[in-house]
Parts: structure tokens; sequence; C-alpha cells
């Protein structure tokens, strides 16, 4: 991640000193800096001074380094601020001098990203009275020696208490169709079956090597431990790699997992396997010695933003699970050690099918915070959330362990199973990641496991799935490629797929549908509708999905009448062979409305918007993406019809939930806030 220091590499500018990977120092602008990696771990050491002195620095980089690995040099306080500002999925730690700490602090302790601030000065005494100004700040120091101290042993509270949550929404009555929130649930449901179901190879192992010593360059510790690791790692070592903290895995796991970064994840598959193969062994063991005690209570200490708290006490007697390895301690008084504003109460059971844990004592260099561990994918279900305002003075999360989150997984993937016609769970991770949203993270993923060299039909899926992905990214050409190659392949088969053809051919009437070449597409779903109607019956939801796709393609076309005949069969189809509540009979419903809405039947339009509206809301989570398209449609409708009021207020309940999923500067906000001042313009006017 770094280079070699040295005073012939420095090169100093009025703002900056770059570290650039495997390159020489060269000169920057005095705007944000950029390196060529991006910081793999989780937290980014950023030090600003007046002015550089070479001999210092490279004294000073060496030894942050040995600390944490991202490290970051400015000596302009704009510069510093910008890249501050422009830092995500990070945890800033900021180092500034006396002389620039009053102005520092005012401009970036509020920022969400910095998480702590420690001054370095001689004068400690002048700045005492900011430590009661600025909770973020940890200390002033005067000595390098107790300065690097005080970093690492933050470092080591601020990767104890990481916690990253994902429920999941009660109202979702199946996992028929997924919000990112409860995709990011089942994520690391089936994330631990996929790695089980690729082989363990010395290629995984390392491939895995090749890309720490890579990412460690020009780290001489961690390079350092990585040989040791090379030469001397056995499988059953897995746990007491782990709780080493120090050693570089730690802390690149941990971040591809809270950030759920697919293509990462994939570089380490070797020792999450066996990480998790080795906790098993030891829970087994456990339950041997501890049948007449079932009950176990853990605990864990953290920080909660306000936001975080706010989800948790909405999600009562929801499910949550926390991406990756859950650590706990048996003592809670350990947790307390960790915690800045709320303390975690687990209960497991020994008896639960699904939950692995293991306490990991033995093998930590810390046997006294008693460090329980649980698997990838376990899953509580929260039993309250309160503030303690008598004895703790912080909030008190209570939780269960449950098997719910694994029979959820397994919905998932028997439900995908009909739909997709795919039964390797390999191929659905990819799917479950389009219907997250996480297109470039499905196409990475699915790059990934073609190379593991799977058999021919498997092939021909996952060129389908990338075909898909770069469609959902609006890169047609890319898709059409895809989904033409997988086509070829399954129609050349001996016997020859047609079914999973169909789809490929589907796929690509789709693709000319988004960029409105209508006769294209008409060309392509018709081709597989007929080649769907020789293998299925008639009544199957292929055919219903491309009997929905003919219809806006007729739309596209003007053909309303047509267009209204596929959409009305579709829905036939639907209603006869899906349960009532199935979100794509709500959505043909809306495609209808949009056919009155283009012909300009408002009355019509009203009435089938108004169905799927009103469906919608009872089987899906309030923020999801159909609910604000029907607003939206509504709001378009009611406009139309001069009812400007009834308009105003659909497009505001529209506004307020894209307002709380993107950005302010976001198409999908802009778009609606636009609408809404033309619905303002004419009610002035009426």
């Amino acid at each position: 991640m770094g280079i070699k220091v040295s005073k012939s590499n420095l090169v100093f500018t009025n703002a900056t000193y770059v570290l650039k990977p495997k390159t020489s120092l060269t000169k920057t602008t005095a705007t944000v800096v950029e390196t060529i990696e991006q910081n793999q771990e989780e937290i980014t050491l950023v030090w600003l001074d007046v002015k550089p002195v070479v001999d210092q620095l490279i004294h000073r980089e060496q030894k942050l380094r040995e600390i944490n690995d991202y490290c970051k040099f400015y000596y302009d306080q704009n510069s510093c601020i910008e890249y501050i500002h422009s830092s995500v999925n990070v945890k800033v730690f900021l180092v500034i001098p006396g002389s620039l700490a009053n102005n520092i602090l005012l401009k970036v302790h509020k920022l969400e990203q910095v998480d702590f601030v420690f001054i370095y000065c001689i004068e400690r005494d002048r700045y005492l009275s900011l430590l009661n100004d600025y909770s973020k700040l940890v200390g002033i120091y005067t000595s390098e020696n107790d300065l690097m101290k005080s970093i690492q042993n933050t470092i080591k509270l601020v990767e104890k208490r990481l916690i990253t949550l994902n429920s999941y929404n009660h109202k979702q009555k199946s996992t028929r169709d997924l919000t990112t929130e409860s995709g990011s649930f089942l994520f690391f449901q089936l994330f631990k079956d996929i790695l089980m179901n690729m082989p363990q190879t010395n290629e995984s192992k390392h491939e895995m090597i090749r890309k720490c010593r890579d990412y460690y360059c020009d780290n001489k510790k961690q390079l350092k431990n990585i040989e040791l690791f090379n030469s001397t790692y056995q499988s059953i070592d897995a746990i007491q790699w782990y709780t080493n903290s120090n050693f570089p895995l730690y802390k690149l796991i941990n971040k591809a997992l809270r950030t759920e970064d697919i293509n990462e994840l994939f570089h380490f598959r070797f020792f999450i396997v066996d990480l998790s193969s080795n906790l098993f062994k030891t829970y087994k063991d456990y339950k041997k010695m501890n049948i007449k005690s079932p009950i176990v209570h853990l605990y864990r200490g953290t920080y909660l933003s306000i936001d975080e708290l706010q989800k948790l006490k909405e999600n009562v007697g929801n499910l949550i699970s926390t991406n990756g390895f859950l650590s706990t301690s048996r003592c809670r008084m350990v947790a307390t050690m960790f915690t800045d504003n709320a303390i975690f109460e687990i209960e497991t059971d020994i008896r639960l099918k699904t939950v692995v844990f293991a306490d990991v004592a033995q093998y930590s260099k810390f046997p006294d915070e008693q460090e329980v561990l649980f698997d990838i994918g376990a899953a509580f279900q929260i039993d309250s959330c309160v503030y303690d305002s008598n004895t703790d003075k912080k909030w008190i999360i209570k939780m269960t362990a449950t098997d719910k989150g694994a029979e959820l997984a397994k919905e998932y993937f028997e439900f995908q199973k009909k739909k997709v016609a795919e039964s390797d769970i390999v191929l659905m991770f990819g799917h479950l990641l389009i219907e997250m949203g996480q297109h470039q993270k499905a196409q990475k993923y699915f790059e990934n496991v073609l190379r593991q060299k799977p058999n021919d039909e498997e092939v021909a899926c996952i060129y389908h799935n990338i075909g898909r992905a770069y469609r959902l990214k609006n890169e047609y050409e890319r898709a059409i490629d895809n989904y033409n190659q997988s086509f070829q392949m399954h129609s050349i088969a001996r016997p020859p797929r047609y079914l999973s053809a169909a789809k490929s051919l589907n796929g690509i009437g789709v693709v000319y549908n988004e960029i409105k070449a209508y006769h294209k597409a008409l060309e392509y779903l018709i081709k597989a509708l007929n080649m769907y109607q020789k293998s299925l019956q008639n009544e199957h939801i292929d055919i219903a999905g491309t009997l929905n796709n003919l219809g806006n393609a007729y739309r596209g076309k003007r053909e309303f009448d047509i267009a209204l005949e596929y959409l009305k069969r579709a829905q036939n189809i639907n209603e006869n062979i899906l349960p009532h509540d199935h979100p794509n009979i709500s959505r043909t419903y809306n495609n209808m409305g949009n056919i009155y809405y283009a012909k300009r039947d408002y009355q019509r339009a009203l009435e089938t918007y108004t169905k799927a509206i009103t469906m919608n809301k009872k089987i899906l989570p309030s923020d999801h993406p159909d609910i604000t398209r029907c607003l939206k449609n509504l709001g378009l409708v009611h406009c139309n019809m001069k009812n400007y009021d009834q308009a105003l207020n659909f497009f505001s309940k529209a506004l307020e939930i894209v307002e709380k999923t993107y950005p302010q500067e976001h198409p999908c906000v802009t778009d609606i806030q636009q609408q809404i001042q033309i619905i303002k313009k004419y009610n002035e006017i009426s």
C-alpha cells in the first residue's frame, strides 16, 4: 500500500506528501490527494503539520505504518480537510499540531468519518481546555512515543467495537422481493454456504497470499508476518491467526466483510472457509461438554450513531445480523471497556441448529477478554432497545440468537430455484446481489466464478447473469454480447437447453426496450415467447414475464390496445399461478396504469395505480422502490386531472422516501423536487 521512503523519492509541495504504492512520490495539487490503491483496512491515519522535515517524516512514516498501514501526510489545511470530506467507508484518525488545533477542530469535529483527533505539540498546557470542548479529542502529546501508543490503543478499541447491522423487515412477508437492507441480511445467511461449495485449493491460498503481499508491498513488518503465515499455516490454526489482531488478514477480511466487498472476499475465501470450519468444530466440542447448561449469555460493547439506534428501536421484534464474524465476551465488564454508548446483551442456545459460536479465549493474546466468536450468518431477534439511565448510562440492546435467519435463506433459495430454473447456490448468490441493487458487485462476482472453470451449462448461465448485471448498469452493448454468448451456448448444447436460451433472448429484448429500439425488442421477445411455449406450460411465470415485456414494447410503439392485451394476458397468468400478494401482480398493474396514462384515460390510470399501491403497502416495506414508483405515478395522474393538492401530497410522500435513500443531488431526488415546484406553480395559477 505504501512505498519505500527515502530522501530521494520525497517530493514536497505546499500541500501534501503522497505515499503511492510501487512508485516514487510525485507533486500533487492542493486539492484532494489520491493514491493508486484504496484503503482496504478500516482506518486511515491522517497527519497534518505546518511544514515537512525529511528525516522526521521518514522515521514517522515507518513507525505509523507498523501500527496502521494506510497513512496520509498533509502540510496544507484546505487540502487535508477536503480529503477528509471526500473519504467514505473509512474511519479517520487525525493528528494535528497545537498551532492549528482550534481552526481544524472547528471544521472537522462534527464530520461522521472523523473518529478521533490527537494533538502533537510541545506546549501541552496551552491546549488542555480543548479536551473539554471536543469529545473526539483523545489527548495532547509532547512525546512521539506516547502519541504512537495512544493511537495503537485507540485503534484496538475501535476495531473491537466496529459493527454493521442488517435487519430483516417483518413486513416483507416473504423473500420474494428484497429491499437492500433485507438483501444485506440474507447476504451473510448465504455467503458461507457459497464459499463451502467452492473448492479449497492451493491456488486459492496462493491468491490470498499474493493479495496480501501486493497490498503490504513496502511494509516490512507485515511482509514478515505474511511470510510466517505462508510457511507455517495449517488449517487447524485459523482461529489463532484470526485472533492475532497484528496480522493483516484480520484487518483486510473485516473491512471486506463490513463493506460487503464481494471481490475482496473472494480473494480471502481460503481462510474464511478454514475459520468457519474451525469455529464449527470447536462449537461441536463445546456442545458435548455443556449439554446440561444450554443457555449462554454474552456481551458486546460498541458505539451506535443516532441513526443506528433509531433503526434498532424501529426493528424490535425483527431479525438482525451483523456483517461477518461477531466478537463478544462472556464478561459484561469486558464489554463495557469497549463501549461508548451501547451494550448488546445476547442470549444464545446450544440447541439451535444453525447459529455457531466458539469460545476462542484460549487462542487469543488477551485471554482475560473471554472472547466468544460467532460465525458468519448468525441471526438474532431484537427483544428490546432501551436507555439505562440508572446503572450503565448507556443503551442496552437485548437480543436472542435464532434459527429464523437460516430459514429465510432456505425460503429465498427455494423461491429463486423456481424463478430462475437454476439450483446452484453459487449462481443464486449472484442473483441476490442483483436483487439488492449491487450490480457492479454482481458482475465482478460472476466474473470471478467464471475463472473457476465451471461446467458448460454453468458457464452459459454465468454469461446470462453477467449480461443482466451489465443491463442494470446501463452498459447495453456489453449486456447484449453476454446474453448472445449465453444464448449460443444453450442453443448448441446437446440436447439444446431451450428454456435457458429463451431467458437470454428475453434479456436481449429487455435491453432493446430500454434503449427504445422497440422493433428489435419485439423481434427478440416474440422469439423468446415461442421458445418458452415449446418447453413450458402456457401458465408459467417466465411466459408472464415475457408477455409483460411485450406489453411494454408495444407501449413504446404507442400501440396501446395491443400493449394492454399482452399485459392482461400476463396478469391472468400471474393471478392463476402466484400468491394473491405477489409483487409481480402489483407491477403488472403499474404497467397497465402506464398504458392508461399514455392514452390519457386518467380515471382508469388512477384506479389501476391505486390497486398497485394498495397491494404494495400490504406486502412491502414503506421505503421500497415500487412504492415510490407508484406514489410518483399517482402524483402525475392527479396533476393531469388538475387535482393539485392530491398530486402534491403523493409527490411529497415519494420525496420523503427517496431523501432517506439517496443524496440530495441524486436524480431520484431532484426529479421529484422539480415536479413539486411545477405543481406549486400550477396551484398558484389556479
